[in-house]
């Protein structure tokens, strides 16, 4: 089992203000972090974005003209990316229910239900009664 540090003694062999100044120091050249595609497609998200929002080019039609750039990438990683970017599908408008002929109809607000009396029965009361009580076949 490893044994654990004396960080008392630990404590008195480093130097925080050296190692302070040298963490200071550090800029985006000292991390190296490995490229990616997304890094290399941010270089040109602007006007991925704008073909295919204001344009109407399509997914497969961008990643044929990135591939033949030299960038190869596939049209479902490309939709991820840009769906990623705040490129989603469009939202539906929602449609009303139909009932069971076919016919739409609205729903009822909370506001167009009447009111129901205090000291008459709730739905809840009615179904818990002797009469609407379900009992097994015998």
């Amino acid at each position: 089992m490893k044994e654990k540090p004396n960080y008392a003694e630990l404590e008195k062999q480093v130097d925080f203000n050296a190692l302070a100044g040298r963490l200071d120091k550090l800029t985006d050249k000292d991390n190296h972090q490995r490229t990616t595609l997304v890094t290399l497609l941010d270089n040109v998200k602007e006007q991925l974005l704008e073909a295919h929002q204001k344009r109407q080019v399509s997914y497969r039609t961008l990643a044929k003209e990135l591939t033949e750039g030299g960038l190869k990438v596939s049209e479902p990683t490309l939709r991820k990316y840009m769906q990623a970017q705040g490129i989603g599908k469009k939202n539906r408008k929602k449609g009303r229910k139909a009932t069971s002929n076919g016919h739409a109809h609205s729903a009822a607000t909370p506001e167009s239900r009447a009111p129901v009396a205090a000291g008459s029965q709730g739905q809840g009361e009615l179904l818990r009664s002797r009469k609407y009580r379900f009992t097994p076949p015998e």
